[in-house]
């Protein structure tokens, strides 16, 4: 769950550190089941979170889902690739 406690709505990049136990997530989904961009490393998974309401929220479900990649929704910017 992402609390976005300023007046406004907003959006971020997120990183996971995911355990053992999440070793087999492949992305992520939102409360309404929209696949998120993400980008699974070394060092966890990066998620991009989409609008987050002002002074609200936005849960975010990890899809533990094996070999499952959706090309369209890999972040690719000057820092994530």
């Amino acid at each position: 769950m992402l609390f976005n406690t300023i007046g406004w709505e907003r959006s971020e990049y997120i990183k996971i550190s995911l355990s053992e136990k999440y070793a087999g997530c492949t992305g992520a989904v939102d409360a309404n089941g929209s696949r998120l961009q993400t980008q699974l490393t070394e060092d966890g998974l990066y998620i991009y979170t989409g609008p987050i309401p002002a002074i609200g929220y936005k849960v975010i479900y990890l899809d533990m889902e094996e070999n499952k990649t959706d090309y369209k929704k890999i972040i690719e910017n000057g820092v994530f690739f």
